[in-house]
């Protein structure tokens, strides 16, 4: 089978990392996010991670041409030979068309875009509950997950905390930005027919993992009878069926009848003149007896 590429998207809070983390383990291919990789390239100390670490150093943000040297630099390693799911990337527009270049050049495509989405208001209470502990780097939520002792750490007893970008107001202008920017990545994946939309609502994380694993499964099983990206489309197979019906062969021509020798005419009959009719002959009267000649 080939290469699967899967894209995660959805807000921040929506849980798309630990959905993305569960899949990877499943179908045995790596999760990909910029976070990750970019750590892993800095500690590996290759020449794209020096660039990155040298732009953090000095207070800057990684900027997108980095940031797809290390996508590349992923890519072109042994684990991803079988696929990769991305985590987080692509942000943008841009990103979503170098990341179809990338990929292309390697004969591949992205095959699925999971959409794991929750309205703006469930994500607000989601992320506005946490609160970490400073010391132990634990992690709580005041309804999912709270502390045994309320404020206090489970571990060190210490004080809980709410970070800056977990306040409320910090949250709903992340999804601001969120929606400006990621809009026209899921325009473009749902025209491309590759986009499932999963509610983050439905259930806990174990029901939103059975619908991104349904939707995963779909999409291997399809992929394992279509070609790779770019590949000729394989000549469809006759279908087979009844074999076309033999056209009758067309009946044999009458030969034309033989025309008939037209009946020559009867001379007509000179028609007879009419007799004439005979005068009749005045008779010759006799003389009167008894008279004689004077």
């Amino acid at each position: 089978m080939r290469a699967m590429d899967i894209v995660f998207l959805g807000p921040p809070g929506a849980g798309k990392g630990t959905q993305a983390q569960r899949l990877a383990e499943e179908l045995g291919i790596p999760q990909l996010s910029t976070g990750a990789v970019l750590r892993k390239a800095v500690a590996d100390g290759t020449p794209v991670g020096l660039r990155a670490k040298a732009i953090m150093d000095a207070g800057g943000l990684v900027p997108d041409d980095v940031v797809a040297d290390l996508i590349r630099e992923a890519l072109g390693g042994e684990a991803a030979r079988g696929g990769v799911i991305f985590d987080g990337y692509p942000r943008n527009r841009a990103q979503a068309a170098t990341l179809d270049g990338l990929l292309s050049s390697l004969g591949r495509k992205v095959d699925l875009a999971i959409l794991v989405d929750l309205p703006e208001p469930v994500i607000v209470d989601r992320l506005s509950g946490r609160r970490s502990c400073p010391k132990d780097g634990l992690t709580y939520h005041l309804t999912g997950a709270p502390p045994k002792v309320a404020g206090a750490c489970d571990r060190c007893g210490g004080p809980l905390v709410q970070r800056d970008d977990d306040r409320p107001e910090t949250i709903r202008d992340r999804l601001r930005v969120y929606r400006e920017q990621t809009s026209g990545i899921e325009d473009g994946y749902s025209s491309a027919k590759v986009l499932v939309r999963v509610d983050g609502t439905v259930g806990g994380p174990d029901d939103v993992y059975a619908a991104v694993r349904r939707a995963a499964l779909a999409a291997r099983a399809a992929l394992s009878s279509s070609p790779p990206a770019g590949a000729p489309a394989a000549a469809k197979p006759a279908a087979k069926g009844k074999s076309p019906a033999r056209r009758k062969p067309a009946a044999a021509k009458r030969k034309p009848a033989a025309k008939r020798k037209p009946v020559a005419k009867r001379k007509s009959v000179a028609k007879r003149k009419p007799v004439a009719k005979r005068r009749p002959v005045a008779r010759k009267r006799k003389p009167a007896r008894g008279k004689g000649r004077r």
